[in-house]
């Protein structure tokens, strides 16, 4: 066959070539040739198969009305009356935008097909034996590694890798970029390798996992940024830092330190309402702005030298505890269990359902503490959330303080809210804004200000 689909494909054209040719009257009109189909591979059902069978339908209804005059003409309009034109792309970055357009937007080319299809020219002339090993031993073990829950992380990896190379690069010039930098070599499994450098890193900042194989302690640091959902704009800096503690170029108490630092720098942020906007610019040289000076205290003295990224000072962030409306903002689970573990609680795996103690949709009964002005004043504010299953938060609903109570302190899961409900006999307004100011003072601790080092 000269005709070669993607290697996914495979099974699909080797069926609609031997499904054609299972007609005796075709197979003896071209020749009556043995068919050497390609290397098996790829689903059997698909949309090759379900777009053959579709064609065959169409054609069967034609002849069915038309008879086959009608096939006469469609076969006549295919040959005479389609062209087939090639084209020749010089710039290989020009290739997608071509593609996109004569494709319709039907099938999006992104970064990775462009990765993936320069690693393979590398060996486009050699016998396809080498092309399938290449595949099956370096290729596809790097691309399904990006693979996880469910969700394929593959074509996010490359602006970060990207950024680590070069820090000034633009998204659009990460291809380009890459291209260059492997003119000099032939070798496809070397550049696979040198992808796959910073591939644990990546996916450990994107899905809380220790492939990097980190000691506990590292690991948990890393693992408490990811449950911030810190933004991706900080991977190229992470991603080398954890790079350089494996390779033993960062001792483990001063990344460590670092993390903490960046921990409590995000936090911050977040819980302010600042948006992620300019930690590009922060993060994307920062490994190289620290010129090998890798320490919490060079860390953080880069960070304060950009004027335009807030650092919020501990006034700022006291005051966002206790009078911003923190429901439903990404950074709030995060505080509630970072506080929750405070405690020495036991620790659950389970991700808690955010309960407001003061319902949204209140029973008449809470009118009788808080009027209607101080319901939607306080509601959402970080004292009047707590963790719980979602089973006990949807049994609880907007029940009145007292029964809630109750089930509070004997059967959450969660020590905070035990600890909750054995400290407030009452929940009023004046409650609401003791425990507010309380949770700064813990938050103010727990993440200090430190950009003064």
């Amino acid at each position: 066959i000269k005709l070669h689909s993607c290697k996914d494909d495979r099974s699909q054209l080797n069926y609609v070539f031997l499904d054609l040719l299972s007609d005796e009257g075709l197979k003896n009109a071209v020749g009556g040739f043995k068919l050497r189909p390609l290397p098996k591979s790829g689903a059997e059902n698909g949309t090759i198969r379900k777009n053959y069978q579709a064609a065959l339908n169409f054609l069967k209804v034609e002849y069915e009305q038309s008879g086959i005059e009608r096939i006469r003409a469609i076969y006549s309009a295919l040959l005479n009356q389609m062209s087939v034109v090639q084209i020749d792309v010089w710039d290989p970055t020009n290739g997608p935008k071509i593609f996109d357009s004569l494709n319709s937007r039907q099938e999006p080319m992104t970064i990775g097909d462009l990765i993936r299809n320069e690693v393979f020219s590398k060996v486009a002339s050699q016998h396809p034996d080498v092309i399938e090993r290449l595949d099956a031993d370096y290729w596809q073990p790097f691309y399904k590694k990006f693979d996880q829950n469910g969700i394929n992380l593959f074509d996010g990896y490359f602006f970060p890798f990207g950024l680590i190379k070069s820090p000034n690069l633009k998204k659009s010039e990460v291809y380009s970029s890459l291209r260059k930098d492997w003119d000099g070599t032939d070798n496809p499994e070397e550049i696979i390798k040198q992808l796959s450098e910073y591939q644990d890193a990546f996916i450990d900042l994107q899905c809380g996992t220790n492939l990097c194989k980190h000691s506990k302690p590292v690991a948990a640091a890393f693992k408490r940024l990811y449950s911030t959902k810190l933004p991706s704009s900080t991977f190229p800096f992470l991603m080398q830092l954890s790079k350089a503690v494996s390779s033993s170029e960062v001792p483990e108490e001063e990344a460590i330190c670092i993390l903490e630092l960046i921990e409590a720098f995000l936090v911050r942020r977040a819980t302010c309402g600042h948006e992620p906007t300019g930690l590009h610019s922060v993060f994307k040289r920062l490994w190289s702005d620290c010129e090998s000076e890798y320490t919490k205290a060079r860390v953080a003295k880069e960070i304060s030298k950009h004027r335009t990224v807030v650092w919020p000072s501990t006034e700022d962030f006291k005051k966002a505890i206790e009078t911003r409306n923190l429901y439903g903002v990404n950074i709030t689970p995060f505080l509630i269990l970072e506080f929750d573990k405070s405690l020495k609680g036991d620790l659950t795996a389970t991700s808690p359902w955010i309960e407001h103690v003061l319902p949204t949709k209140p029973d008449p009964a809470w009118f009788k503490v808080f009027s209607e002005e101080q319901h939607m004043a306080l509601k959402d504010r970080l004292a009047n959330l707590l963790p719980l299953s979602s089973e006990m938060n949807v049994s609880l609903s907007n029940k009145p303080y007292e029964k809630k109570r109750t089930r509070y302190g004997e059967d959450s899961m969660f020590k905070s809210t035990r600890k909750f409900a054995e400290e407030m006999e009452e929940w009023t307004p004046l409650a609401l804004e003791s425990r507010g100011k309380d949770l700064s003072e813990w938050a103010a601790k727990r993440w200090p200000d430190e950009k003064v080092l």
